[in-house]
């Protein structure tokens, strides 16, 4: 199991990759600014409901947080969500 400072910086990413502030991912995961600061500084975890919403936006954009393979155009949603797991 990753450690919190793992998945805080795997929130970060995928945050990043939407384009958008910790205030409007914590609108679109229904929790608080402060939760989704607390994930990206390693201080906390986030929830299971937490983990599976993330999961699902990853899977959304295709984001792949293993950089020794990158995602590419025709990874499929169970490439990705397998991905996912393997590193949180």
């Amino acid at each position: 199991m990753a450690n919190n400072a793992d998945v805080g910086g795997l929130v970060k990413s995928i945050r990043e990759r939407l384009g958008i502030s910790q205030e409007k991912l914590a609108a679109q995961l229904g929790v608080t600014f402060s939760s989704v600061n607390r994930w990206e500084n390693g201080h906390r975890r986030p929830s299971p409901l937490a983990m599976r919403s993330i999961e699902e936006l990853a899977v959304k954009i295709g984001f792949r947080a293993d950089t020794k393979n990158p995602a590419t155009p025709d990874m499929g949603q169970e490439d990705t969500k397998e991905n996912f797991r393997s590193v949180t």
